[in-house]
């Protein structure tokens, strides 16, 4: 066990290539660090390991560098877990190979990078940046703006209060709230947001793409997947695809104004179509809904109510 006394502002630095890196948050000013080697292989690399406590700036930054195992090691079972405590509000800085990393707790800022390694991710209140190959990304929540990019792993976020920046080559994307802009990118991709309050903007190649809560505005295209928006509240809305289907539904007490063109699919509405919001009565929040698609079927309907509406 390594313990140092950390009163100020804490940057946590860690390098480990296999095993788990786990990060609480503990007492605070103080830092404690052990590492447990996953096998007798790996014992070497416990030994080896650089573990210090240095000034930077006008704070502090706790480093943890766990060496690459030893070539006649490669293809065995090695690696090192590293359990790391830390003051609440510490900024992290991790990088992994196939280890996997678990913050619970809140921090400040984060920056996170691994190949195949999982991200499981508490609360952070400054920016926070994850980037992986194959591993899976859960982020319960962000305060500032959050970037995850990933080629085959999902993305799970729960609730997003700055800019919200998404990637996803082949593995799904899930976000429950999205209370900031948000930008959504896949190309196999599933994608399903619960409530996006403000702007959102999703682009898939073959994913179907399904939002709940629709609050301020967005824009949605894809080439083959089906688009659904159970309920749109206000704002300008985009939808395109070319051999997906379209479903949207618009709120009790929203006003909409429709634009759609399809090539070959089938157009059906169960509520009374104007291409313009002023010609339909009531004072509720204006939708102003463009539709495109070129094989696809487009059907409008009312969506259910949405708290935020009263």
């Amino acid at each position: 066990m390594y313990e140092f006394e950390t009163p100020r502002a804490l940057k946590l630095q860690v390098s480990d290539e296999a095993g788990e890196v786990r990060v609480e948050t503990g007492a605070a000013g103080r830092t404690e660090v052990e590492l447990r080697a996953i096998s007798a292989a790996s014992q070497a690399q416990v030994e080896a390991t650089h573990v210090d406590c240095r000034e930077d700036g006008d704070g502090q930054r706790v480093i943890v560098d766990v060496p690459s195992p030893r070539r006649g090691f490669l293809f065995g079972n090695y690696g090192v877990d590293v359990l790391v405590r830390v003051p609440e509000g510490t900024s992290l800085e991790i990088t992994t190979s196939s280890a996997d990393v678990r913050a619970e707790g809140q921090y400040a800022t984060g920056l996170i990078r691994t190949v195949s390694g999982d991200a499981e991710l508490a609360r952070f209140t400054g920016n926070l940046s994850v980037t992986t190959a194959s591993g899976d990304v859960h982020v319960a929540e962000a305060l500032a703006s959050l970037q995850v990019r990933t080629a085959s792993g999902d993305i799970d976020v729960e609730r997003a209060k700055g800019e919200l920046s998404l990637e996803a080559q082949s593995g799904d994307i899930s976000v429950r709230a999205a209370e900031g802009d948000a930008r959504l990118r896949g190309s196999s991709s599933e994608v399903q947001v619960w409530t996006a309050a403000g702007n959102l903007d999703v682009r898939t190649s073959s994913g179907d793409v399904m939002v709940h809560e629709l609050l301020a505005g967005g824009s949605i295209a894809t080439h083959s997947g089906d688009a659904e928006l159970l309920s749109v509240l206000s704002g300008k809305v985009t939808v395109e695809t070319m051999s997906g289907d379209v479903e949207v539904g618009i709120a009790p007490g929203s006003r909409v104004a429709v634009d759609t063109e399809t090539r070959s699919g089938d157009v059906r509405s169960e509520i009374a179509l104007s291409d313009s919001v002023e010609s339909v009565g009531g004072e509720g929040p204006k939708v102003a809904l463009e539709v495109r698609t070129m094989s696809g079927d487009i059907s409008l309907r009312r969506g259910r109510t949405i708290a935020t509406s009263a």
